[in-house]
């Protein structure tokens, strides 16, 4: 029994805190569709449940949803005997759980109509009870850092023990009261939870650790290589209707440790433009076909990114960092996308096969030209940002891509590429903003403000000016000197200029002309031609 009591301690502080559900606190018996009475069913709440007898131990509860909404009912049980935990969950009406009906007779949850009873009724049972019965088990540990004296997986009372399974999200109805029913083997606990959907399913996920397993002296007793150090929750799946996604560091109070969209329809994914994953996640899987997807981010504590993982993605064009934690970015992961480049800070990391910097092409050999998977071809100035002799580098080199070190940038050393310009205007300056490829410093360079260009032409007692029509403007203004006096007349004109100054007298003029507009700030002018000389009769 101190085995089991001290496993238990354990046990319970690994697990993680989850929202109670809302139900009524009122317990009262309930009976089984075979007539059999059972325990009082207590209010249903989140929690862990202990069975130290040598038999198993069966706990009712009843849960009332808060509002209409979808559920997912999971549990989590030790293996002490090699047994495993079972939750079946079912509608309540007050005395049965199994055949409850509405006042108008139906059955208060769908089920299959094909299924019957010994007399022929539909059975509603393939509804009424999902069964947790899994023999696939999870070893944890607490996280593991060099030093630390970490117990060995394979024995022992330290070794904690999950069994993790989940039942498929179900809808659950406000108005109806639900019978919650847990069997917990002997000489084991069960953690039992009931978590509302937010829009996103998901399922349990075990964290895995790169870490070094030392004896008590202090000693290495294996090198370092995965472990099993947690458990998180696996995001598979988004039901809203947004197209930025913005995941949830938490999913069913477990932290989100892994992304896997590979059942979720293309139909679905082909919609999303923008994800934003949590730092919490360290590994991707199964983003690939998400055709629309422009932008995504490699989360810090990024360590694992699967085989193709962001494979079609075609829209993806910006640079991919990854975190240093990063280790394996695996074969295909990016090909097929457009992305200008990858930075690898880690210099260890495993890159498989055309891991990035490859795209595909147009078939242009049918009637209608399309993306074609089986055509290969490099993205065009695509790079990698790494340490010299890392992985990352040696990859690219091999792949005949570009290079850049990030140390070359602490040296000043940039690679800037010019990444917006604004025009200059008779009104404004312009300028040209470039951007250095590896660590994204930025330089201006200053564009002058157009100076306006106009042409006079003298005549008798006049003279004719043109100038070309200059976006924004309200009009012009045209200054004339002569002897060391000067005059100006405005000329409202949005178009180009074309106008003739009449009633001069004799001699040499110097015109030059210059636009204004109208603002809600007053008057404003743009700079003055170059002053023009004209001879008028």
């Amino acid at each position: 029994m101190r085995k089991f009591k001290k496993t238990l301690s354990v046990a319970l502080a690994a697990i993680m805190a989850v929202s109670s559900a809302a139900v009524s606190s009122t317990a009262f018996a309930a009976e089984t569709n075979d007539g059999s009475t059972v325990q009082k069913a207590a209010a249903f709440a989140n929690q862990t449940v202990m069975n130290s007898a040598d038999t198993e131990k069966t706990v009712w509860y009843l849960f009332k949803p808060a509002k209409t909404a979808d559920y997912t009912f999971s549990v989590a049980c030790s293996k002490e005997t090699g047994a495993t935990a079972q939750v079946q969950v079912g509608v309540y009406d007050g005395v049965r759980y199994d055949w409850a009906k509405d006042k108008s007779g139906n059955y208060m949850m769908q089920f299959d109509e094909n299924h019957k009873d010994a007399e022929g009724n539909a059975d509603p049972t393939d509804i009424r009870n999902k069964v947790f019965d899994s023999s696939t088990f999870v070893k944890i540990v607490k996280t593991a850092n060099e030093g630390d004296v970490v117990v060995n997986y394979d024995a022992g009372a330290n070794a904690t023990h999950y069994n993790l399974n989940g039942m498929g999200t179900e809808t659950f109805v406000k108005a109806y009261t639900y019978l919650v029913k847990l069997v917990i083997p002997a000489k084991s606990y069960a953690t039992i939870s009931a978590v509302e959907n937010t829009g996103y399913s998901y399922q349990y996920d075990v964290k895995r650790e790169y870490v070094a397993l030392y004896d008590k002296d202090g000693k290495i007793k294996t090198p370092a290589q995965w472990y099993t150090t947690g458990v998180g929750a696996e995001i598979t799946g988004y039901h809203g209707a947004s197209i930025n996604l913005t995941m949830p560091k938490t999913v069913g109070g477990y932290d989100v440790t892994s992304v896997d969209l590979s059942n979720m329809s293309e139909s679905k994914r082909i919609r999303i433009v923008g994800m934003t994953i949590p730092s919490t996640v360290t590994a991707i899987y199964g983003c690939d076909y998400m055709h629309s997807l422009k932008k995504v981010n490699m989360p810090a504590d990024l360590t694992y990114v699967d085989d193709n993982a962001f494979e079609e993605d075609m829209a993806l064009k910006n640079r991919v960092d990854f975190g240093k934690k990063v280790a394996y970015i695996g074969a295909w992961s990016f090909d097929g996308t457009n992305i200008a480049g990858a930075t690898v800070p880690n210099d260890d990391a495993v890159i498989g096969e055309r891991a990035f910097g490859y795209t595909h092409g147009m078939n242009t050999t049918t009637q209608y030209k399309k993306y074609d998977d089986t055509i290969h071809k490099e993205i065009n100035g695509f790079f990698v940002v790494a340490n010299a002799d890392s992985t990352a580098a040696k990859y690219a080199k091999a792949e005949g891509f570009a290079v850049y070190n990030a140390a070359d940038c602490a040296a000043g050393k940039h690679q800037y590429a010019l990444t917006k310009t604004v025009a200059a205007t008779i009104w404004a300056a312009g300028s040209k903003t470039y951007t250095c490829k590896v660590c994204d410093a930025t330089k201006v360079e200053v564009l002058k403000k157009k100076v306006l260009k106009a042409s006079v032409k003298g005549g008798k007692s006049k003279f004719t000016v043109k100038a070309s029509a200059m976006a924004g403007q309200t009009g012009y203004q045209i200054k004339f000197t002569k002897n060391g006096k000067s005059k100006s007349v405005k000329v409202k004109n949005a178009r180009a200029l074309n106008t003739t100054v009449k009633g001069l007298k004799a001699g040499k003029y110097k015109v030059k002309v210059r636009a204004y507009k109208k603002t809600s700030n007053g008057t404003k002018y743009s700079s003055y031609s170059a002053a023009k000389t004209v001879k008028v009769k």
